[in-house]
């Protein structure tokens, strides 16, 4: 885990407000004039698209009566909204600015497994309240995008809400016969390009360098314009609070703190509408992609640039190659391209767990960590069967309740694990994306092993690198975690 400490927190801070890393100097400002100046051309076709929206939201009765009638829906932290909701009534707080607008937001350290190469990361803290009454204007938003594809000209852009197998299979199909001459599927900053150049179709994914610090202005006043205009005063709400100062403290001492005062609307890690506005940036993108008429890295590169943002663009040729989501295409028995978990995810995230391992400390240690793979194999693939899969299950037989509890608090839900069909592969289909790499020996003593060790090999290292860009440590050492200091989980 990442240290508490006041060098990781430099470091996030650096991450949460430093401007791009520019090549030439001066090339970050010149970028941000750009966006200034570019942004407001799409102020209209938001505002068209915002009527669309709109026929979605016909039910939503506003913040307060969607909180009244929802806060104790089933939710992770369905306790913790109902004494938010219950402290609103008794405090009086029942308007919406009062809840999100409370003077400063306050910066946290956040608490993850660590990365490498990657240096620790800050959220903001605004409140049970705050997010309480928000929450269903963000939802009810982020679902009347998912119904309405952004349509103009020759790009059709759509929002893909979820990683359930529904809504991964219908981005890969979208992106498999693109009816458009672009087709961008988009999640947040996610996201993937099909363009039809000549007889051929080519992806693209995308991926925005220092994203949330890539907004300008005009990019919130363009998500503003999106927002159905009954739902504008509780966005003027939300893009008052990214304007809000942000109160840090030192992590070594609470009395110390200082204070950041925002120029303009700054997209906060953790923010509620986060989502939101970065899918507004990768439409802006998109729109200028087509605009451009760009179908090579060179030219989506200088077509995101006109708007003011810096892309990092992997261009593909193979449909398996593609990936969303850190999924990516893979072809059935039954020859259906159906979407699979990465085998990188899987990797990287072997042998990683917060506090515990699960299971009663009475229990062997080994068991435990057996029992803790067999979550792992089931979280990453609910449902699919290959057979490398169906022999590292057969070894670490079936995983318990508390194991899969454990994988979802170390990491993150890979896939929505009940929406998931019987789906079957070969060996061969599975790694089909990491060609001309067959499967070796050192792949099948990672899955079926008999005993916890260090492994490499070429097979690991050619899934790694093509999925996270890293390498298998080619004799014992230490990863790097850029100038972070990390601690054990």
């Amino acid at each position: 885990m990442y240290e508490e400490s006041i060098r990781n927190l430099g470091l996030a801070l650096h991450r949460l407000i430093n401007s791009r890393n520019p090549a030439v100097p001066g090339e970050c400002a010149a970028l941000y004039e750009k966006q200034a100046r570019a942004l407001p051309r799409y102020y209209q076709l938001f505002d068209a698209y915002s009527k669309s929206l709109a026929q979605h939201l016909v039910d939503y009765q506003g913040a307060l009566i969607e909180e009244m009638l929802r806060y104790a829906e089933k939710h992770p932290k369905r306790e913790l909204r109902i004494r938010a909701f219950l402290q609103a009534l008794r405090e009086g707080e029942l308007r919406m600015a009062h809840r999100c607008i409370r003077g400063k937001v306050k910066v946290k350290f956040k608490y993850e497994v660590a990365k490498v190469g990657k240096v620790p990361r800050t959220v903001v803290d605004l409140g049970v309240l705050a997010s309480l009454v928000a929450a269903w204007m963000v939802k009810g938003l982020k679902t009347a995008m998912a119904r309405t594809p952004f349509r103009l000209g020759n790009i059709s852009m759509h929002f893909i809400p979820t990683s359930s197998y529904k809504d991964l299979k219908d981005a890969f199909d979208l992106l498999r016969n693109p009816q458009s001459e672009y087709v961008l599927v988009l999640f947040s900053d996610d996201s993937t390009l099909a363009c039809r150049r000549g007889h051929q179709i080519v992806w693209f994914d995308l991926d925005i360098s220092a994203c949330d610090k890539s907004h300008t202005h005009e990019l919130f006043m363009c998500l503003r314009n999106a927002t159905p205009s009954h739902l504008r005063p509780e966005m003027d709400v939300l893009l008052a609070q990214l304007r809000c100062p942000a109160s840090v403290r030192n992590p070594t001492n609470s009395k110390e703190r200082f204070t950041l005062i925002p120029k303009c609307e700054f997209l906060y890690s953790g923010s509620l509408v986060t989502t939101v506005t970065n899918n507004i940036a990768v439409m802006c993108i998109g729109l200028s992609v087509a605009s451009h008429q760009a179908k090579t890295v060179d030219e989506i590169r200088v077509a995101a640039a006109d708007i003011g943002y810096v892309l990092t663009i992997v261009e593909r040729h193979d449909f398996e190659s593609v990936q969303f989501l850190k999924h990516s295409p893979v072809e059935d028995v039954n020859g259906v391209y159906q979407p699979a978990l990465n085998m990188g995810v899987f990797l990287r995230a072997a042998g990683i767990v917060v506090s515990d391992l699960p299971g009663r400390q009475t229990v062997p240690i080994v068991e435990r960590a057996r029992a803790q793979h067999a979550a792992l194999l089931s979280c990453c693939w609910p449902n699919t069967t290959f057979p490398l899969l169906a022999r590292a299950r057969e070894k670490f037989g079936p995983p318990t309740l508390d194991a899969i509890r454990s994988i979802e608090k170390s990491h993150y839900r890979f896939s929505e694990r009940g929406t998931w069909p019987r789906l079957e592969f070969t060996d061969d289909s599975i790694l089909r994306r990491y060609l001309p790499v067959r499967p070796q020996s050192d792949l099948y003593d990672f899955f079926c092993g008999a005993t916890f060790h260090r492994y490499s090999g070429p097979t690991l290292d050619a899934i790694l690198y093509k999925d996270y860009s890293l390498r298998c440590l080619s004799e014992v050492g230490t990863a790097t975690y850029g100038e972070a200091i990390v601690r054990p989980c």
